[in-house]
């Protein structure tokens, strides 16, 4: 039963790619003539705020093309990404959602490059799903922390994001990463997130864990080979 529904969840998400990419090429269109008329205008603010439209329009048109490879496996030329990137532009990309749930974040980055191999837009829709995740398990709890940090170990890398939320209740550990599989209430996710999530980084050779203690919070961790190891230490920014 679950096989079919991915299956016809991918055939769904094929088309869905394909009538997105066209409104989304339109406000490509449209942003680039707004970015122009500020420029003539000498409007810095609406130029900067144009900007970062485009930046999300760009991220669009990245995400319909992956939908695109989520219903059909592709072989995709090798690739790299850095991870500091990867999660300033993961963090970016839902700071208006950790604002409004008032979140504080915590991010320890490294102080030199950490580079591993897979496509930069599929380890920030990881992250972006971990961090959502972690908001939303803190909705309610009287402190909202956020805590992103890196450490190397054995040619690999970790990535730990933490929250100081509800926890993930011991019986529901065993099936965390299934797909379809929820602990959210109706209406509020599909349960698919950290399945995606888990496929993302199996393919990258890497790994995703989950230690939990409810009532005080959980901590996943991602663990991914490093194209290139060598010691290094964290620094809090």
């Amino acid at each position: 039963m679950q096989a079919a529904k991915l299956a016809s969840l991918g055939q769904a998400l094929a088309g869905v790619a394909h009538e997105v990419s066209q409104p989304v090429a339109a406000l490509t269109t449209h942003l680039a003539s707004a970015k122009l008329l500020a420029a003539q205008r000498q409007d810095a603010e609406i130029g900067g705020i144009l900007a970062t439209m485009d930046k999300v329009v760009d991220r669009l048109a990245a995400l319909t093309g992956h939908l695109k490879t989520f219903a059909r496996k592709q072989s995709e030329a090798p690739m790299e990404a850095e991870l500091a990137s990867v999660i300033s532009n993961a963090l970016e990309l839902v700071d208006h959602r950790l604002k409004a749930f008032g979140v504080d974040t915590e991010y320890r980055r490294p102080n030199r490059a950490l580079r591993v191999r897979g496509n930069p837009v599929h380890l920030e829709q990881v992250l972006i799903n971990l961090i959502t995740n972690a908001a939303d398990a803190m909705e309610h709890s009287p402190v909202r922390v956020l805590s992103i940090g890196t450490a190397e170990a054995e040619g690999q890398v970790e990535i730990a994001v933490t929250d100081t939320g509800a926890g993930v209740a011991a019986g529901d550990l065993p099936n965390l990463f299934d797909p379809f599989y929820s602990t959210k209430e109706a209406g509020r996710g599909l349960g698919l997130g950290l399945s995606i999530s888990y496929g993302l980084v199996r393919d990258l050779g890497g790994s995703i864990s989950v230690e939990s203690r409810p009532g005080h919070g959980a901590a996943f961790t991602v663990r991914l080979p490093l194209v290139a190891t060598a010691r290094s230490e964290s620094l809090t920014v």
